[in-house]
């Protein structure tokens, strides 16, 4: 892997059930003029998408969402917006595997409504291939490098209640004489229905803290969740639909969602 350029920080299911029919038409009488029995109906296939198509989507077009929700330590409501706003390589350049990549700046913002708090930002650095069709998890969080460890693969052709890993990073803290891991994290894709049967294309993440880094600290150890859900339609473009989630010691916890 080589980097010619230092990438900015980085943060880093369905609408049909699947139907059966079954039964079938019993027999009418001799004299019945419907002496047939009835066929046996045909099967309604599930319905299938791109979950491939729906993140070069996520990452490769502008998108932003207005959404609201809950945090662990807030009495109040907590307003958040989430911008992915796709960028050129102005004037340098991130090759990886000899292939010059495409970048998204993601940036997610909560307001909670309490007093004089002050807005939490985070914003992020996302690199993708567009020529590979595979997500890039390299990038650079204030004195953190997020490094891809393990490749992981994104289908063409899923149903509600498939999932599969999307890639393997580890953590290193930059400033230091010698580089540490701090933590490596697992990230999978996920298809479902939620309870108001949309159709929901998840990128969740589970973050791991090195035990070298976490120490005797039992706080630094706990791992943190994300998850990340976009309202999918029947093509595999995205319904405008949004859920975010994080939960564990490195952030306060929310759960956010557009209304």
């Amino acid at each position: 892997m080589k980097l010619t350029r230092t990438p900015a920080t980085l943060c880093l299911s369905l609408l049909l059930p699947i139907l059966s029919a079954c039964g079938g038409g019993g027999s009418s009488s001799p004299t019945s003029s419907n002496t047939l029995n009835k066929p046996e109906p045909t099967p309604v296939p599930s319905m299938t998408y791109d979950v491939r198509k729906a993140v070069l989507e996520l990452y490769g077009k502008p998108h932003s969402w207005t959404m609201k929700g809950t945090a662990c330590c807030a009495g109040g409501d907590v307003l958040a917006s989430l911008t992915l706003q796709p960028r050129p390589s102005d004037g340098g350049s991130l090759t990886i595997g000899g292939e010059e990549v495409s970048g998204t700046d993601i940036t997610l913002q909560l307001q909670i409504l309490l007093g004089d708090t002050q807005p939490s930002r985070s914003t992020a650095h996302l690199w993708y291939s567009t020529k590979g069709q595979q997500m890039l998890l390299n990038g650079l969080v204030e004195n953190r490098m997020e490094v891809l460890t393990s490749q992981g693969s994104l289908p063409t052709s899923a149903v509600p209640g498939d999932s599969g890993g999307n890639g393997e990073t580890a953590t290193f803290e930059t400033t230091a004489a010698s580089p540490r891991t701090i933590s490596t994290t697992s990230y999978r894709w996920e298809l479902k229905n939620d309870s108001s049967a949309r159709v929901l294309m998840c990128l969740n993440s589970v973050e791991t803290p090195d035990p070298a880094y976490a120490g005797s600290n039992p706080a630094l150890a706990a791992k943190t969740t994300r998850s990340y859900c976009y309202g999918l339609n029947a093509d595999s473009t995205l319904s405008g639909y949004v859920t975010a989630s994080q939960h564990g010691y490195t952030n306060l916890g929310w759960d956010i969602a557009t209304q």
